[in-house]
């Protein structure tokens, strides 16, 4: 082979460009366990997005690929032990009493509200975030119900002796109208 050919074979192979991988693709090789992890790890997607150098949009189309229907359910899980998480969190932050208090420079006990304040503000922000992962577990209860005295539903209770005759006459033809029997 000639020193033009052995030049010209090298700069083929030299213009290879590695073939770029879709965001899909490399969400595919990176796998839905490792995201899962992740998240319920305590992190979240736009931290993913930062690390792996995707756009949490990307990862959103991923997840609700109709060709792999348990990757959501299985982010929506991974969120729900992030929930759990904070939650663990939480009793740590209100459990930890090591910075509340600190010594003046007269030698008493003083309490730093500051820290106390900033403890509170993390488990409020905690709490906050887990109800909105995981709104069955730690969102708000809303119940719908009555009272024992005044139900939702049902029939009123009219009590007819206070009526005349002629209130009772009408009472019982709007009744029977109601009922369709009139």
């Amino acid at each position: 082979m000639s020193a033009a050919a052995s030049k010209k074979s090298k700069s083929k192979s030299a213009d290879k460009v590695p073939a770029v991988k879709s965001p899909r693709e490399r969400l595919d090789e990176i796998g839905i366990e490792a995201l899962c992890a992740f998240i319920a790890d305590g992190n979240s997607l736009n931290e993913f997005g930062r690390k792996f150098d995707f756009c949490p949009a990307t990862v959103d189309l991923w997840l609700e690929n109709p060709a792999h229907p348990d990757r959501a359910s299985q982010y929506a899980r991974a969120r729900e032990r992030r929930a759990d998480k904070l939650v663990e969190q939480i009793i740590e932050i209100a459990d930890d009493g090591r910075n509340d208090t600190y010594i003046d420079e007269n030698g008493k006990k003083k309490t730093d509200f500051d820290v106390v304040a900033r403890s509170r503000l993390r488990v409020d922000s905690r709490k906050w975030f887990a109800s909105k992962l995981y709104p069955k577990m730690y969102g708000d209860r809303q119940v719908i119900a009555g009272d024992p005295d005044a139900p939702l539903g049902g029939s009123a209770k009219i009590d007819l002796s206070a009526l005349s005759d002629a209130e009772l006459q009408a009472y019982l033809a709007l009744q029977r109208k109601l009922e369709g029997k009139a």
